[in-house]
């Protein structure tokens, strides 16, 4: 979330959103818990922007959102839900008001594409250049291609020093969640190609 905090004396935003995560109605609902934040949050933000707009000076020169709220959940299959709750800023009669807030869906049920980056060296200054600290590894190229990536970020991190050489071995387990399922593409105990059910 980001944007303003304090609603009053004794009571902000973190406050409600903490109280509001505790319903069990709204819990694992990206919609229902950002509508009911919205409910809470709406006529108090109004209320203090028609009070006195400057005390607000230093959000209205540089956005044209008082405040925003993100919920995202990713499910067991790997499913992402990514909504946003924004308060937008307008003008009336000359002077800044709030607009009617909108949940705006940036993904729903989406399964994340792409290669994922990761680190392979424990703090950046052991690399020697940028790239030696990012390892891509794209979960939907072929099976053959996912063991090579992270062949390559695991003899990395062995290389980077004594004490990761240590603690890493030099063959790991890999598996992958679809939608149909888990399945090893690798496991010590079978034969490194084989992709037997999980």
């Amino acid at each position: 979330m980001g944007g303003l905090v304090e609603l009053g004396p004794d009571d902000s935003i973190a406050t409600r959103i903490l109280r509001l995560s505790s319903r069990a109605d709204l819990a694992d609902s990206p919609k229902r818990f950002l509508l009911a934040l919205r409910g809470e949050l709406h006529s108090h933000l109004a209320r203090l922007l028609a009070e006195d707009h400057s005390r607000f000076q230093w959000i209205l020169a540089d956005t044209e959102v008082l405040f925003t709220a993100f919920f995202l959940r990713r499910n067991r299959a790997g499913m992402v839900d990514l909504l946003e709750l924004k308060f937008p800023l307008c003008e009336s009669k000359g002077k800044p008001a709030l607009g009617d807030p909108e949940i705006v869906p940036h993904m729903a049920g989406v399964f994340p594409r792409g290669p994922f980056v990761y680190s392979q060296f424990p703090t950046p200054e052991m690399a020697t250049d940028l790239a030696d600290l990012l390892i891509p590894v794209d979960p939907d190229a072929e099976d053959e291609t996912v063991l090579a990536d992270i062949d390559k970020a695991v003899d990395g991190m062995r290389g980077a020093s004594e004490l990761l050489r240590a603690e890493t071995t030099a063959t790991v387990d890999v598996a992958v969640i679809e939608a149909k399922g888990a399945r090893w593409l690798r496991k010590r105990t079978a034969a490194p190609t084989a992709a037997e059910p999980w």
